[in-house]
């Protein structure tokens, strides 16, 4: 006569507390992992690329609950200026006045707003 050969039943709650510590430890590997790059704070900076165009002041101001950066400039070329763009980091501003008739006028003074990103926690100097 046959018999089968003994098989022995799996423990339930052993098998669930494996699982359980690898999830746990899968967790707090990549939980670490992300936090293992610090990051470094930004210093918003505005540069103009050309000689028309200059930055006279740039002042970081809180606006609700976001950062932004007021920043003066001066059309100091004998022309108006119909578009240009400005920028911090990866965040652009473009001004464009090419089918109106305003114009950045030669000798004028305006201010313009970036948004900063939040991480952005560095005073600018």
């Amino acid at each position: 006569m046959y018999s089968p050969p003994l098989v022995r039943r799996p423990h339930f709650f052993s098998i669930l507390i494996v699982i359980v510590a690898l999830g746990v430890i899968t967790g707090v590997t990549v939980g670490l992992s992300r936090r293992a790059k610090p990051q470094r704070p930004i210093t918003p900076t505005v540069k103009s690329a050309t000689v028309a165009v200059q930055v006279v002041s740039s002042d970081r101001m809180t606006l609700a609950n976001s950062q932004v950066l007021m920043v003066k400039l001066q059309n100091v070329s004998g022309k108006d200026i119909k578009m240009f763009t400005i920028s911090s980091g990866n965040t652009y501003v473009t001004r464009n006045y090419l089918f109106g008739e305003d114009s950045f006028k030669a000798g004028a003074t305006i201010n313009e707003t970036i948004s900063l990103p939040i991480r952005c926690k560095e005073k600018l100097s």
